[in-house]
């Protein structure tokens, strides 16, 4: 694909793409404006949203003992985020693919981060905080694919090592595949979020990862960042220092599945509750006035928990990995374009 060309060891050009028929006139006379940005969304000459490459890893480990409470369906009534009973796009899947209850297995629990609330790397004062995307959230480890990334897997493996403070080489990590997702635009750029999951059976860095040490290190990380703010030094530090420095997650915290997609989901409500006390106090500090959705994340998860999804895939298969990103964007292009037509469509009623 075209869109890959940041990444040029990790190319899909073997892969021939159809056309996406286009009304040209309809789009430059009335372009599908990003709802944050309210930049318009860019084709290429294909008919293609251009992307840019993005890796996640979803962290799996069987529950040791299932609570009836991680056994128990998630209802639509679980879901609800607002007095309007807003669902988002997983409750339409619970209410219509599930009716209304979407039964879980209790059989496995996922590892989360806690992002930072405040952007260390740019932020200089105390007085002038700088935020981070979807500050406060429990989220999986992952980021944009670097140019030194030689593929979606390597920055998954990477973005490990970074986030969760893991030190294990890349032969020690088996990752399997789990989808591809293309994302609405997001500060001026569509991401597609390739999904891996790393199962703590087949890692045993993740079966022996000790979460405590792992959390009392990432807090001593964050205690001298906050004094360098502080006395001021932190502002005559070079980049490289700072992202050396800068702890990306709060916590680690393994969570039942079916508790880590609610809380997810909540997060896409008007005046959504906070996830946790240290949440909140960020937010009051930093001056956040509500949560990012985690619309990726919630879907990501519910794909997770259905295993047959990605128990037999690697993520060394690098063809079916093409297939599946080349697969999104043609989905979610064509439906850009058509949303595009009914909002045209609409506009002249």
């Amino acid at each position: 694909l075209k869109a890959l060309r940041c990444v040029p060891r990790f190319s899909c050009t073997m892969l021939k793409r159809a056309p996406i028929p286009r009304d040209w006139e309809l789009e430059e006379r009335n372009p599908l404006l990003d709802a944050r940005s309210h930049a318009p969304y860019r084709f290429d000459p294909d008919g293609y949203v251009p992307y840019q490459l993005a890796a996640t890893v979803v962290c799996l480990r069987r529950a040791s003992n299932s609570a009836v409470g991680s056994l128990a369906p998630i209802r639509l009534e679980d879901l609800a985020v607002d007095a309007a009973g807003t669902h988002g796009q997983f409750g339409i899947q619970v209410r219509d693919a599930h009716g209304g209850a979407m039964p879980m297995s209790g059989r496995r629990e996922v590892l989360l981060g806690q992002a930072q609330v405040v952007n260390f790397l740019k932020t200089d004062s105390a007085d002038a905080l700088q935020v981070m995307r979807y500050p406060g959230e429990y989220r999986f480890p992952g980021g944009r694919v670097d140019e030194a990334d030689a593929s979606p897997l390597a920055a998954a493996r990477r973005e490990l090592r970074e986030e969760f403070l893991v030190d294990v080489a890349d032969q020690d990590m088996t990752l399997r595949v789990l989808s591809a997702t293309q994302t609405r635009k997001i500060r001026g750029a569509s991401n597609m979020m390739v999904n891996f999951v790393a199962l703590a059976e087949e890692n045993p860095w993740l079966a022996n990862l000790d979460v405590t040490a792992t959390n009392d290190k990432l807090r001593d990380m964050e205690a001298l960042v906050d004094q360098s703010i502080s006395d001021g030094s932190w502002r005559k530090l070079s980049t490289d220092d700072r992202q050396a420095l800068s702890p990306e997650v709060h916590e680690l915290r393994w969570l039942p599945m079916r508790e880590a997609i609610i809380m997810s989901q909540h997060s896409i409500g008007v005046g959504a509750p906070f996830v946790n006390v240290w949440q909140a106090e960020q937010f009051a500090k930093a001056g956040v006035k509500r949560r990012d959705p985690m619309s990726v994340t919630c879907w990501n998860l519910y794909k997770a928990h259905e295993e047959a999804l990605w128990a037999s895939n690697t993520g060394e298969e690098a063809a079916e990995l093409q297939r599946l990103i080349h697969e999104e964007n043609h989905r979610f292009s064509v439906n850009v374009h058509l949303l595009s037509s009914r909002r045209s469509v609409s506009s002249k009623l």
